[in-house]
């Protein structure tokens, strides 16, 4: 009988005082992406702030969302398997997500981790904690996420949703609830899918490529980043950007855009979209290919600007391989300057002409192109141009 009452009394100066302490943490929301347009990935941190020890008994997970992120479709949540440092025991039971009251569904976690006392995970009181997992919640049976915030909160209220996030530890050997609310924190960035693309194409026109694209809907959008590829000799891509065009910032209609990729030497193209939100966030788009073929004829432009002061171009193609000559004749016929002459393969190219560099003085001239091809078929043609100071 006197060492059963040392034993109660043992008992409660030792554990009485312990269970009054209830261990403290952080949970939290973070690292956050949208994987594509109809995936979204976040994880789920818990952390250690108290002095004293402890291992995760139970726990159910109540996360708050925007329903209307889904878009006509359908929403289901998952556990990335082997993301938990945590899930020593159990993996938690398949997330579920409940139905929707007003805007809002809940996404919903439950998870027994360890088996007994001492058979746990010691939640790290260091930097972010000990992961819980990574989750996922994919979108089916439509285009894309409504570009809207997700915007996800942790829950607390079981009168209306019927399941409310709760925190169950090991204390002193003892399951005790030790949810508080305080403690759990949200740090997803809850961003919006910036621009939802459904049309991008290439279009050749000539020796130019025209870039046409359409969106569905646009949020804080900023502009579009035309980029084409060019392919290096070792066969790496490297992307150089030629242009950019202002996009909508905020619109949920259709809008259409085009850009023109002009005066280009025959062969392939790869381009690709850089669209660019109103904070800086990008994402690129699919690439596309255009294609600018080889002329058909032998042709010479009428140079540009005319008349000019001082430099003009002139533009001119080439079906085949050809030995090509490029001369200006003054108004009287006698020759002032060759601007070309040389053996060039088949394409597009341009000749610039500069006033000042010949010592040409104000007044008309004509400037002759001859083409000779490997069959010794010519082509010649004879233009006029004016000079004005």
């Amino acid at each position: 009988m006197k060492k059963a009452l040392q034993t109660i009394i043992l008992f409660a100066v030792f554990v009485l005082p312990m269970l009054a302490q209830n261990p403290t943490y952080e949970a939290r929301l973070m690292n956050d992406v949208l994987v594509n347009p109809t995936t979204y990935e976040f994880d789920v941190y818990f952390k250690r702030t108290g002095a004293i020890p402890f291992e995760t008994y139970g726990l159910q997970l109540a996360l708050l969302f925007n329903d209307s992120i889904r878009n006509g479709g359908t929403l289901t949540a998952t556990y990335i398997p082997g993301t938990s440092g945590m899930l020593t025991a159990q993996i938690p039971n398949n997330p579920n997500i409940a139905a929707v009251v007003g805007s809002k569904r809940v996404f919903k976690l439950a998870g027994k981790i360890p088996a007994g006392p001492g058979q746990g995970t010691l939640l790290d009181t260091a930097g972010n904690g000990t992961r819980l997992g990574r989750f996922r919640i994919a979108l089916t049976g439509a285009s894309t996420f409504l570009g809207i915030a997700a915007d996800f909160a942790w829950n607390f209220d079981q009168t209306t949703w019927g399941y409310a996030t709760k925190i169950v530890a090991y204390v002193g050997g003892f399951p005790l609830d030790i949810t508080t609310q305080p403690g759990h924190l949200n740090l997803l960035l809850n961003f919006p899918l910036p621009v939802e693309l459904t049309t991008f194409e290439a279009s050749p026109e000539g020796r130019d490529i025209r870039l046409f694209w359409e969106t569905k809907t646009e949020i804080n959008s900023n502009k579009f980043e035309i980029e084409r590829s060019v392919i290096k000799d070792n066969g790496l891509r490297a992307w150089n950007k030629i242009g950019e065009v202002s996009a909508s910032g905020t619109s949920t209609v259709a809008r259409e855009y085009s850009f023109i990729d002009d005066k280009l030497q025959s062969g392939k193209y790869i381009y690709r979209l850089k669209m660019l939100d109103n904070d800086g966030t990008y994402e690129f788009s699919d690439e596309v290919e255009g294609e600018v073929a080889l002329p058909k004829d032998y042709a010479i432009s009428q140079n540009y600007p005319n008349p000019f002061n001082p430099t003009t171009r002139i533009d001119y193609q080439l079906p085949f391989d050809s030995k090509v000559t490029l001369e200006l004749y003054g108004i009287t016929g006698e020759r002032v300057a060759t601007i070309l002459n040389g053996e060039l393969a088949a394409g597009y190219y341009t000749a610039d002409i500069n006033a000042s560099a010949l010592n040409l003085a104000s007044g008309v001239y004509i400037y002759r192109m001859t083409a000779q091809n490997p069959n010794a078929q010519n082509f010649v043609q004879v233009k006029k141009l004016m000079l004005t100071k």
